[in-house]
């Protein structure tokens, strides 16, 4: 609630707020969330897009709750993959960078 009032000292936000403020905005927390849980679901359902878009027509789109980041315990222990070759990761930054560069103006305008 502090971020979104933009708030730095919570202590200070808490005494500025009257016991009805504090339910109103309880109440409204309740209907339209605003922190990381709801971002979170935005993400997810972005996710979902991408993949219904690209999918192939019989493939299972995953449901939100699977797009959804897990933080927590690890049940399954993470893969090593194989180090990156220095060429493949040379092109690779080549092209990043290339995709944040401003486009070249013609000379003489």
């Amino acid at each position: 609630m502090a971020v979104r009032l933009g708030h730095v000292n919570v202590d200070a936000m808490l005494r500025s707020l009257t016991a009805r403020q504090f339910q109103e905005w309880l109440a409204y927390a309740r209907l339209e969330p605003f922190d990381e849980v709801r971002a979170d679901y935005r993400a997810a359902q972005v996710a979902q897009m991408v993949l219904l878009v690209n999918l192939a027509k019989d493939a299972k789109l995953p449901t939100l709750d699977e797009l959804l980041l897990k933080f927590g315990e690890v049940t399954e222990p993470a893969k090593a993959s194989a180090p990156m070759d220095w060429r493949k990761m040379k092109a690779l930054t080549q092209m990043l960078a290339a995709s944040y560069a401003e486009p070249e103006k013609p000379h003489g305008r």
